[in-house]
């Protein structure tokens, strides 16, 4: 024993030291050494730890229980036995078969509280009691262990089944136990004359070790051809051994409609192998799909979306199963079919795949997401605004403007983005919604961030509605450059509309509003967008517009406009109409080059 610390019941084993491991026994700061002690007096064999390990048998703990229980069936003894089989009682089933499982070593003693345990409530320990039967050997257990071919759980018949094979039991034709007996002797033909009670034990077959028996038991289920066998089969297909497969695939063709809803199932199965061979099996088998569930996998399996798309709300599961298909092609075909379908459902997963896969993955869901025009994909649209690819951005911005009144503020606010990528597309997306995104877009103009009343301005040129030219105008007064260069360039979008409001600005008392607006009006002169009537109108004009450019030249001072208007060079041509030349970097008089 450590004078310091914990006993280590590993290094007293080692040593031989029983005594030490018994006092281990009593340590009560720590069940894990209880029970390692235990184990380790089991090994030893020593009978002077019978009394101190049935002590640990009312150990509160679980796992010391076990190992006390483990520990006493390998010493031995009627002293060892006797408390053992009265844990068989024990409130813990996992207690109790733990006993059952170390009475198999005990032998004869043990036979009669094994049959009591085969009627426990928990199937565990029924079968485990089955299974310890099966190794003690004694003829007495043939009776109990018959009874327990009527168990009501597969597990435990097939263990008694086995144990009375030990035994060297033949059940009479028709008896329960008869073909579990045959499967155990390999009678395959005989388990196929039997019929319908051979297919729980040759499903259970399915699952053994020994692939020669797997593959015999699939062979043998596909000539009774019973529906029953359909689910373990269709699991069968995923089988390590090719001949395995290969039978199962088979043994399903022969069972053919019985189990189409199992096969059907598969079609979306993550092992790659079963959806193929399950696929082979409904082709070959002349399935006609309808409109189910089921269906939709089948045409998912054979890539014909348009079908999918037919069935509707019943291949959304599906087809939501599809978005995470190893397969790119698969995934981007899925969330285009679901954009088509448009059921609620799909929503969550496709603004998932908007953050994953690859650049057509996350444009085809920007566009279906678009199509189905749900207020949950605003957000996640907006966020795919900055996505690091040009057509997811284009994607978003279109969807963004499907989707009409839901977005526009949402997306207002997007203008003000640190992303520029994000602010240019937020604009184009309005600039898509159109006329009903004026009215928010010129109260925009009068946001707090110098950037969302750019991007509102540029918003506003692209839809081109009038509504928006006064607002503009009033915008040139702005304090921010880039703000004023935004209605700038809007004015200019709107053409004809923004010449008599423009031509009216001249006249303001404000001067910078004045030198904006005919920056304006010379950019539109030389645009070409304009008829000959508002071309009039500006030349009209040009007598206030070359006063305002001789003060600018002569005497303008003011930062704000340097750059903008100041360094233009207006050229007058003497004939019937006034061209005038822009050209900025021109140094105006008195500037230094």
């Amino acid at each position: 024993m450590a004078i310091f610390g914990p006993p280590d019941p590993a290094k007293l084993e080692a040593s031989g030291d029983v005594a030490g491991l018994i006092k281990a026994l009593g340590y009560e700061k720590d069940a894990h050494v209880r029970a390692a002690a235990a184990r380790s007096l089991g090994r030893i064999g020593d009978a002077r730890a019978v009394e101190p390990l049935v002590a640990v048998l009312g150990d509160a703990r679980r796992d010391a229980r076990q190992a006390a229980v483990e520990a006493l069936s390998l010493i031995g003894g009627p002293r060892a036995i006797e408390p053992i089989i009265g844990l068989l009682k024990d409130s813990d089933p996992i207690v109790r078969q733990t006993v059952a499982g170390a009475l198999g070593k005990v032998g004869a003693p043990a036979i009669e509280p094994l049959a009591e345990a085969l009627t426990d409530s928990t199937a565990g320990v029924r079968q485990t009691a089955a299974r310890a039967l099966g190794t003690i050997g004694d003829p007495r257990a043939i009776e109990p262990l018959s009874g327990a071919l009527t168990d009501s759980t597969a597990g435990v018949r097939q263990a008694a089944a086995k144990a009375l094979a030990k035994l060297g039991w033949t059940p009479d034709s028709g008896q329960p136990g008869e073909a579990y007996r045959l499967v155990e002797k390999r009678q395959w033909a005989e388990c196929v004359r039997l019929g319908a009670p051979a297919v729980e034990p040759l499903v259970a077959a399915l699952k053994r070790r020994d692939k020669v028996v797997r593959r015999a038991a699939a062979e043998a289920l596909g000539r009774i051809a019973d529906p029953r066998a359909g689910k373990a089969l269709v699991a069968a297909l995923g089988d390590p051994e090719p001949n395995c497969r290969r039978a199962a695939t088979e043994a399903l063709i022969k069972i053919s409609g019985g189990a189409f809803k199992p096969v059907a199932a598969a079609l979306v199965d993550a092992n790659p192998t079963r959806r193929q061979l399950a696929r082979q099996v409904l082709d070959r088998t002349g399935w006609l799909p309808d409109k189910s569930e089921a269906a939709a996998r089948y045409w998912i399996a054979r890539r014909q979306w348009s079908q999918c798309a037919e069935i509707g709300g019943r291949a959304v599961r599906p087809l939501i199963w599809a978005l995470e298909s190893d397969d790119e092609h698969v995934r981007i075909d899925a969330a285009a079919t679901l954009g088509k379908i448009g059921n609620r459902r799909a929503v969550a997963p496709l603004c998932a795949s908007l953050k994953i896969g690859n650049p057509s993955l996350r444009r085809v869901a920007a566009e279906a997401l678009g199509e189905m025009g749900d207020p949950r994909a605003v957000q996640p649209l907006i966020a795919a605004l900055g996505d690091s690819d040009v057509i997811v951005r284009t994607a978003a911005t279109q969807s963004l403007g499907q989707m009409g009144d839901l977005v526009i503020r949402p997306v207002i606010v997007a203008l003000g983005d640190p992303d520029a990528l994000v602010r240019h597309s937020a604009a184009d997306a309005l600039g898509a919604i159109g006329e009903r995104a004026v009215e928010p877009l010129i109260a925009a103009l009068g946001n707090s961030a110098a950037l969302v009343r750019q991007f509102a301005a540029e918003a506003l040129g692209k839809i081109g509605d009038p509504r928006a030219v006064e607002p503009l105008i009033a915008v040139l007064k702005d304090g921010d450059r880039t703000v004023r260069q935004g209605a700038v360039e809007a004015l200019c979008e709107l053409a004809s509309h923004s010449v008599p409001p423009l031509c009216a600005a001249l006249g303001s008392n404000d001067e910078q509003l004045r030198m904006q607006a005919a920056k304006v009006l010379v950019l539109l002169y030389e645009s070409g967008k304009l008829g000959e009537a508002d071309k009039a109108a500006i030349l009209a004009q040009r007598g206030t517009i070359s006063e305002m450019h001789a003060d600018r030249t002569g005497q303008h001072t003011d930062e704000s406009s340097s750059g903008e208007f100041g360094h233009a060079d207006l050229t007058y041509h003497h004939d019937q109409h006034l061209i005038f030349e822009v050209r900025e970097g021109v140094p105006s008089k008195g500037q230094k080059t």
